[in-house]
């Protein structure tokens, strides 16, 4: 049980990670370069076709997430369940949250708004706007998650002679 509860937390950490992080990707450098460097039409077009592909792994990482919690919660009553696994859980939760947001309001809105013609208005500028704050939230729920992953794995350390330090029960 211990295994699957291990493969099942690996599991969330590298769906958080490829979309937390491949969000941060797009937002932070794709947009920004392909805007520097491209006409605005072009550029908006591309990163609209990107965000739209994105989004499918955007759903499959929270299913895999949602799921791998779940698991996790079943098997709780198998392996020392600590605080820091309640925190992880509602990271992950709120991260769910999020995502579920982004591809059902906000990221259908702002396509549907630029495929109207409609980017340089008060509205289109609020969604984008939105749409930032909600990866800034992604991010610092990662950080929450995968800090509470390490206060976990930092407890389950036991420390001895130097060179001796093992995992409890391994």
């Amino acid at each position: 049980m211990k295994r699957i509860a291990a493969t099942a937390l690996a599991v969330q950490l590298m769906v958080v990670a490829a979309w937390v992080g491949g969000h941060a990707a797009l937002g932070a450098f794709a947009a920004r370069i392909l805007f520097r460097d491209l006409p605005r039409s072009v550029a908006a077009s591309t990163m609209t076709t990107v965000f739209r592909e994105f989004d499918g792994l955007v759903a499959v990482a929270i299913t895999l997430l949602l799921l791998a919690m779940l698991l996790r919660l079943l098997l709780r009553r198998t392996i020392a369940w600590r605080g820091s696994d309640w925190i992880a859980t509602a990271a992950a939760t709120a991260l769910s949250l999020v995502g579920i947001i982004e591809l059902t309001l906000v990221h259908p809105a702002i396509e549907q708004a630029f495929r109207a013609g409609d980017t340089l208005s008060p509205h289109f500028i609020a969604l984008h706007r939105a749409s930032e704050r909600l990866g800034h939230i992604e991010l610092l729920l990662m950080l929450l998650l995968f800090t509470s992953v390490a206060v976990r794995q930092s407890k389950d350390v036991q420390v001895g002679p130097p060179g001796h330090d093992r995992p409890l029960g391994v």
